[in-house]
């Protein structure tokens, strides 16, 4: 061919012996392209650096460096086939992965610089800041993805240009030059030396109430990523040592996974602002907004340590994020916050979960300490001798016994919490029923602490908080959210049912039957029923209604379980189930599995000889010699 004008035919590579395109090259002299006239039917269309638009037939089984080294060859490109690249119209990087894919669909291709030229250029522009700065940082933004391009740009020590603009960026230019950095930390190499510094200037950024919109996206989404890259969670044969303690794995050089939850909270608490600020933004009218601040809530909740999760998780309770969540789930529909909401409810059930299994310790924990002594003041009862020389205090509340840390075993810091927000709504009230309980005999007492937390306990049955992290729902529940004011409002039940039916110190448990019917009928449908639907449930239903209502799910119960094939099937499924149960344990001990090391709830020894595990995790395999008792001893039990 004399010229190659827009539409014109060549083919990779040229052949002067056969039309159909051959195999790579064995020898290096370029042979003469194949006029049109030849017929080949052209793959694809590849546009030049001077806008020059060529046809071109490309085999599948080159090489991308073989296609450009070609290409230059038949357009006389002077420069070195090294200084260029292919991409498509979308700028993705024709890679040797993709070429084929390319070739079939017949995309149409661009000659460009290749990602080491970009990659200097882009870096000379962010030293340099003139007018360009935007236009290298929009570039940068888009290539910075790609593996090629992303090592060039490291090299040329691009990663600590790039955070020097962020440091002195303002308005637009900050936003690019954080969705730059927010794209690279996509790759799982090459941002291990960020810093404090780095990670306070983000925090700043998103502290501050006049940031722009497309500035806290990506800010946002930088401080999760930083989260999520704990060294507890790191991949590679070391996380299997680091699961059996406390301990942090050692970290490999240049492992990005350096930082976690420990290392942003620490900068984020130089920034007391930030989570307020955060979940301010969880209302913001930009939908990508409130999505970045929920999946990065989501992110701290499940990173938290030990050493901090109380304190994060009081400070998210003090900022009512639950109350925020609840608002999403009714005006915004989108999938993928649907889905971040439902990781929060997940989240919560955790929370949930640990605060129940967390031990009261009011020897121990100032913050324990603090809660009943607000509780005993706001009751304004006082403390009298028992006959046997002790005291009675807490008994006067409604616990069965002085020893708070059995009273609380069963539902731990949780019931412990939900008493203090229950006295808390109306601390009036609540001495006023304490004072009313206490004037009667005490065998018509109703233990009103007692019954707080036989509460939380059937609202844990309810919401099925059985396990760390267990929640199978996949619609959304703002009464679980909610779980303090329902606690609340079943436990004002609870004090009504026993005034009401004249209930005396034996029909605790008959009331509390009578209340988890309640929460049934209250609570059903929580994804779609209203708020002020459930506190008329609780607030307005007699007791002889309730109790009717009791009466007829009893009947149906008795009713259905009594027929013949449902008894057939009980007694099969039971069968079926034992023996599962009994291979699945058996064999489940023989092979060994990590457990997780606890903390006896109750026990007859000293508080002070109490301690924690000093390991999460232990790992236990069954001795095949009692492997023939254990079967008989399972055979038993089951």
């Amino acid at each position: 061919m004399d010229d190659f004008e827009t539409g014109s035919t060549t083919t990779l590579p040229p052949s002067s012996s056969s039309t159909t395109l051959p195999r790579k090259q064995t020898t290096p002299a370029p042979v003469p392209a194949v006029p049109t006239k030849a017929k080949l039917i052209p793959t694809n269309s590849v546009t030049l650096r001077d806008g020059t638009t060529v046809r071109v037939r490309i085999e599948a089984t080159l090489t991308v460096e073989d296609v450009v080294r070609q290409l230059c060859l038949s357009v006389k490109v002077k420069d070195p086939p090294g200084m260029f690249a292919l991409r498509d119209e979308s700028d993705e990087l024709v890679t040797n992965e993709n070429l084929r894919k390319k070739i079939k669909a017949k995309v149409n291709l661009k000659l460009v610089n290749a990602p080491a030229i970009e990659a200097a250029e882009i870096v000379e522009r962010l030293m340099v800041r003139d007018n360009k700065l935007g236009m290298a940082l929009t570039s940068l933004r888009k290539f910075v993805r790609e593996e090629q391009f992303a090592a060039e740009f490291l090299n040329r020590d691009g990663l600590n240009e790039l955070i020097r603009v962020i440091n002195d960026g303002r308005g637009n230019i900050l936003a690019y030059a954080l969705t730059a950095m927010q794209n690279l930390m996509e790759l799982d190499h090459g941002w291990s030396q960020l810093d404090d510094d780095f990670i306070y200037r983000v925090v700043q950024i998103l502290s501050s109430d006049t940031s722009l919109i497309n500035v806290c996206r990506p800010a946002t989404a930088i401080l999760k990523k930083l989260v999520e890259a704990d060294p507890m969670t790191a991949p590679g044969p070391h996380a299997l040592a680091a699961s059996s303690s406390n301990r942090p794995p050692p970290i490999p050089p240049d492992s990005v996974y350096r930082f976690g939850f420990e290392v942003v909270f620490e900068q984020m608490r130089r920034e007391t602002s930030l989570l307020e600020t955060v979940v301010k933004r969880l209302g913001s009218p930009d939908t990508t907004m409130a999505l970045y601040s929920m999946m990065l809530i989501n992110s701290l909740m499940a990173h938290a340590s030990d050493a901090r999760w109380e304190e994060f998780i009081t400070e998210l309770d003090r900022l009512n994020v639950r109350k925020a969540v609840i608002r999403l789930m009714s005006s915004h529909i989108i999938e993928d916050l649907t889905s971040c909401i439902l990781d929060f409810q997940a989240n919560m059930v955790r929370v949930t979960y640990r605060k129940k299994t967390t031990i009261v310790e009011p020897d121990i924990e100032p913050g324990h300490t603090a809660s009943l002594d607000y509780t005993w003041t706001s009751s304004r009862a006082r403390e009298e001798p028992d006959v046997e020389g002790g005291t009675i205090k807490w008994r006067k509340l409604g616990f069965d016994s002085e020893d708070l840390m059995q009273e609380f075993a069963e539902v731990g810091m949780l019931g412990l919490d939900c008493l203090k927000h229950f006295v808390a709504e109306d601390p009036d009230f609540f001495a006023k029923v304490v004072q009313e309980q206490l004037s009667r005999p005490e065998e018509r007492r109703c233990p009103i602490a007692k019954a707080s937390n036989e509460v939380v306990d059937l609202l844990s049955e309810h919401w099925a908080i059985f396990g760390p992290g267990y929640s199978t729902s996949t619609t959304y529940q703002p009464f679980f959210l909610n779980f303090y004011k329902v606690h609340a409002l079943a436990t004002h039940f609870f004090l009504r049912m026993w005034n009401e039916s004249g209930a005396t110190r034996g029909d605790f448990s008959r009331v509390a039957a009578l209340v988890r019917s309640q929460m049934k009928t209250a609570l059903r449908k929580e994804n779609v029923r209203a708020w002020h639907e459930v506190e008329r449930e609780f607030n307005e239903t007699e007791y002889r209604a309730a109790r009717d209502r009791q009466m007829r799910e009893l009947e149906m119960e008795d009713d259905v379980m009594s027929k013949v094939p449902v008894r057939n099937l009980r007694a099969k499924l039971y069968k079926e189930s034992f023996e599962f149960v009994r291979q699945q344990r058996i064999y489940c001990l023989i092979q060994g599995a990590w457990f997780m090391n606890g903390m006896p709830l109750a026990s007859n020894s000293s508080r002070d000889t109490i301690r924690r595990p000093a390991h999460l995790w232990r790992f236990l395999r069954l001795v095949c010699t009692l492997l023939l008792s254990l079967s008989l001893s399972l055979f038993f039990c089951l």
